[in-house]
Parts: structure tokens; C-alpha cells; sequence
């Protein structure tokens, strides 16, 4: 079982989620990125083993979407979802991000994936929500 993270913060803003996820035996079972070029590589690759992805919405565009697509950078999750759920339609996503507007939340509902506030949310709920989410392989 392995947890898809993307976000470009994950070595600052989100390491106390990432060292929750760590403590809790997942150490070896996080695989990082924290841009969505070599993410979707990754993903197209490995997504059969991948147990659920934990997408931020704020990040650099890179090669693989286009500013005007992703709103200057600040909807590249919602791009880089839309892709791996055409890759995998089963893959649990959870969006942890800073992001909170009326269209993410609505499009959010939708999609049926479950959002978490960063600045609202404690590493143990996001740990909570891997638990529950992750599908089993």
C-alpha cells in the first residue's frame, strides 16, 4: 500500500502531516512529489498499487498544464485530479490544501473526494482520513 502525495510545500507547511503518516508506520509508504509533471509519470505507472492520493490545489503548473488551465497556478490539483481520475476512477482522493472557494467546494462535492482545510485540519484527522479512505490492496 502506498500513499500518492503531491504538494509543493511537503517538506515545510505539511511536514507535521507527513510526520504523522510517518510515526504511524507509513514511512516507507509515501511517494512524494511536489510537482505534477513527474507525479502524473508516476501515477500512469503505479496507480494499481497506489491505495489513495493526498492532492494539494496551489502548485507550480510545470510542463504539463497550462497557467490559463489551472488559473496562474492556483487550481494545478484540480487539473492534476481530473487527470488521474481518467487514469483511475477508484483511486480515493483527499485534497489537503489552503484553497476554500465556493467553486472548489461545489466541484469537490460532486467528484465525491474529500477536502481538509490545512489550516484547519490536525495531522491525526488527515491520518484518520487515509485510514478510512484507503482502498485496500
Amino acid at each position: 500500500m502506498t500513499i500518492f502525495w503531491v504538494d509543493d510545500e511537503i517538506k515545510s507547511f505539511t511536514r507535521p502531516y507527513y510526520d504523522e503518516l510517518r510515526d504511524e508506520g507509513y514511512e516507507n509508504k509515501i511517494a512524494t512529489f511536489v510537482e505534477p509533471d513527474s507525479a502524473l509519470k508516476y501515477f500512469k505507472k503505479n496507480h494499481a498499487d497506489l491505495s489513495c492520493a493526498i492532492i494539494d490545489l496551489m502548485m507550480p503548473t510545470g510542463k504539463t498544464f497550462s497557467p490559463e488551465e489551472t488559473e496562474l497556478g492556483t487550481r494545478t490539483g484540480k487539473a492534476l485530479i481530473t487527470q488521474l481520475q481518467e487514469i483511475d476512477k477508484e483511486i480515493p482522493i483527499i485534497i489537503l490544501s489552503v484553497v476554500r472557494d465556493r467553486d472548489i467546494v461545489e466541484w469537490v462535492e460532486e467528484k465525491k473526494i474529500t477536502y481538509l482545510k490545512k489550516s484547519k485540519t490536525f495531522p491525526r484527522e488527515l491520518l484518520a482520513k487515509v485510514k478510512l479512505l484507503k482502498r485496500e490492496l
